[in-house]
């Protein structure tokens, strides 16, 4: 803390104390969570976990600048202190509240942006193998530019007994999926969670805060409630945005679609259209391509420079990267001498092309079959990242 002035507190509950601090090297102002540990093993556990937060760079989630961790003597207590971007123009529940004292409906096109700007972040720490396990509005800040961002993610090893919500406020625990109670957090469990958010930016001029809280509760007990108000609410929005909730806040796990398809939606796509991030760039580069060149593998398959130039060209294409993998795993599986096509360029293309299409089943098990045999053929350096 030598290099942080502390300025003031100002949130101060189970899941931790938050403050306000001011670097002592750039003068800017930061956010300080500190968080307390069952004992010293967690304190480290929750450390490694949070400096893999710290690689994170998008748009549209938090960054965060330092973890460290400290002990109070006159408690007995070890900490991790999480610190991170701060905010001075508060978060998404704040325009929420605004919105309520006042009656009215946020309109549909902010809610639009507002979704798609929190999906940005949803889908880049998912692509990540990261989950949020604490969506709320609470959680969601927004920058100066009037950009909200995702943030305060929760890290495993202190969220663990979020189940028994021992480190969860109230308002934390009703927007939690149903499944929450019997099996760990998921990507499915924050789209749950994001459904709830959604619902509330919907519902302004209906609910007050507690009232909505309440609401949130008992659909989870009774999908009518969310039925009535859905129906409710189809007088103010449009079919696609009644849908989108509809399908966020499905019961059955097994019901919600995973991230990776909910991205093919054509109204989250219309979301995701307004704001300007990664995401954005890939599909803009996916409709230029797609409109200039038809790409087939059809000749030359057992040619390997052919394959990786197909690839390369197909980049932001999912199933023409499936295609260019797998053929590219036939060649090495038939050819012994193919590993010597394969240089650090490709090596460094496959990685990509993995990192890029992360959900897909199929480029994961190829392009893992490529890398692990330039291992056993001692072509790559073990600094190479196989994305299983």
């Amino acid at each position: 803390m030598e290099s942080f002035e502390i300025l003031e507190c100002i949130s101060k509950g189970s899941p931790g104390t938050v403050y306000i601090v001011q670097s002592k090297e750039d003068q800017q102002k930061y956010a300080l969570k500190k968080v307390e540990c069952n004992d010293e093993s967690d304190a480290i556990n929750a450390f490694m976990e949070e400096m893999e937060l710290k690689k994170m760079d998008h748009p549209y989630v938090v960054g965060y600048k330092d973890f460290f961790i400290s002990y109070e003597k006159e408690a007995s207590s070890v900490f991790i202190n999480i610190i991170s971007q701060y905010f001075e123009q508060g978060d998404l529940r704040k325009l929420i509240t605004e919105y309520q004292e006042r009656k009215e409906a946020i309109p549909e096109d902010v809610i639009k942006k507002i979704l798609g700007e929190i999906f940005e972040g949803v889908v880049y720490i998912h692509e990540k193998g990261i989950i949020h396990r604490n969506i709320k509005p609470s959680n969601i800040f927004k920058k100066d530019s009037g950009a909200f961002v995702l943030g305060d993610l929760g890290v495993s090893t202190l969220m663990g007994d979020m189940r028994t919500n021992t480190r969860q406020t109230y308002s934390g625990v009703v927007y939690m999926a149903p499944e929450i109670s019997y099996q760990p957090h998921d990507e499915k469990s924050d789209l749950y969670s994001l459904g709830g958010v959604l619902l509330n930016m919907l519902t302004t001029h209906l609910f007050k805060e507690e009232e909505f809280y309440k609401k949130l509760g008992e659909m989870k007990e009774d999908p009518e409630v969310l039925n009535e108000i859905l129906e409710e609410l189809s007088e103010k929005f449009s079919k696609s945005m009644i849908g989108i909730v509809q399908t966020l806040l499905r019961i059955k796990h097994s019901a919600r679609p995973p991230t990776f398809q909910l991205i093919k939606s054509g109204f989250i796509q219309e979301c995701m259209a307004q704001v300007d991030s990664k995401q954005l760039d890939k599909r803009s580069r996916q409709k230029e391509t797609g409109a200039t060149k038809k790409y087939s593998l059809t000749d030359n398959k057992s040619d390997t420079q052919t394959v990786l130039e197909y690839i390369a060209d197909t980049i932001d294409h999912e199933a023409c990267v499936a295609e260019g993998l797998s053929a590219l795993a036939d060649i090495v599986r038939d050819n012994e001498s193919a590993h010597m096509m394969i240089d650090q360029k490709a090596r460094n293309l496959i990685s990509l092309a993995m990192w890029d299409n992360i959900f897909n089943k199929d480029v994961q098990i190829s392009g893992c079959y490529v890398l692990s045999n330039l291992v056993v053929f001692g072509k790559l350096n073990c600094s190479v990242l196989i994305l299983m």
